[in-house]
């Protein structure tokens, strides 16, 4: 059973601030406008994730914080209810991104650090790193260029070992997570 407890306007409709719980379990503290949640608010839900910042028309829109059950984290923009704009998601492994997001995909300039201590800076695309960057290994080496579905190569590269050994030029199906490569 839902219920409400708060300010309502005079169509008895929800309006300023209140606190309502949803039948499915969901708690929702924060403001009201003509039954919409709208400016700032908190979400709670039953799986133990929540949600705290900007609502627009019972969406999550403006700036918040959307901490998800297995760890994972995310802080930044939000329109219509995805990550939207700037924003940065921790990962239950350790990983972190900071960057753009579209419609809650990495997409635009981000930076990416695994737990491993790998790091890429350059263009997403969906979620894929996509267009110009610079992934940096543990062991020293470094590869700067292009990359197309999280894979090096498709275009032009440099490519720098940790003993200062590098190649230059184009890079065909390099694959990320290895050191293996072909060259043209």
């Amino acid at each position: 059973m839902s219920y409400y407890v708060g300010s309502r306007n005079e169509q008895n409709q929800k309006h300023g601030y209140g606190k309502y719980m949803f039948e499915t379990g969901e708690l929702y503290v924060g403001n009201w406008v003509n039954d919409q949640q709208f400016g700032e608010g908190e979400m709670y839900y039953p799986s133990g994730s929540w949600y705290k910042g900007s609502f627009k028309n019972d969406l999550r829109d403006g700036k918040g914080k959307y901490h998800w059950n297995d760890g994972k984290e995310y802080d930044g923009d939000w329109l219509r209810g995805n990550q939207h704009g700037e924003g940065s998601m921790i990962y239950p492994s350790g990983d972190k991104y900071v960057g753009s997001w579209v419609n809650a995909n990495r997409n635009g300039y981000g930076y990416y650090v695994w737990g491993d201590l790998r790091t890429y800076s350059g263009t997403w695309v969906e979620g894929k790193q996509t267009g110009f960057g610079t992934m940096t290994y543990p062991s020293g080496a470094h590869y700067t260029g292009s990359w197309k579905d999280s894979l090096r190569g498709g275009g032009n590269g440099i490519y720098t070992w940790p003993e200062g050994h590098t190649y230059s030029g184009r890079l065909i199906h390099l694959l990320t997570y290895s050191l293996t490569y072909s060259l043209i």
